[in-house]
């Protein structure tokens, strides 16, 4: 089973979280630790008790900033628990991973990320390609 874990600074992770609630309220997968904010447990010790508890399964963490402190935590444990993880995730691409119910495979990872990719666009440009196209007609 998939198991996913929401990581980044502030509560930002928890917003990801809600987010994703509101698209599927029956979600029982997917965590969230919001580093460095107040009111939370030190970080690596939420997220090494947290991964312990979900190692049975596959475990696919997210986090905000890649090189970021965040980040470079979570990396420090990959190979101690043998989890996946995506760093500068958007809204788009968390969905798509996180409501899949089948394991997530590397491939699917990788293919997310190349069309999320896409998904970063510049709509000043977007509309004006659109009103060129339009004056063709």
């Amino acid at each position: 089973m998939n198991q996913f874990i929401i990581a980044t600074h502030g509560e930002l992770a928890e917003s990801f979280y809600h987010y994703i609630q509101f698209f599927n309220a029956t979600v029982d997968n997917v965590y969230f630790i919001n580093a460095y904010s107040k009111n939370t447990e030190k970080f690596e010790d939420s997220l090494i008790s947290l991964v312990k508890k979900l190692q049975h399964d596959n475990v696919i963490v997210f986090t905000d900033l890649p090189g970021g402190s965040v980040n470079r935590t979570v990396c420090e444990h990959i190979n101690d628990f043998h989890y996946k993880v995506i760093s500068g995730i958007n809204l788009p691409s968390l969905l798509e991973i996180a409501l899949k119910i089948d394991e997530v495979s590397d491939q699917e990872i990788r293919n997310i990320i190349d069309e999320s990719r896409k998904q970063l666009v510049f709509m000043n440009d977007m509309f004006k390609l659109m009103k060129e196209d339009d004056s063709l007609d």
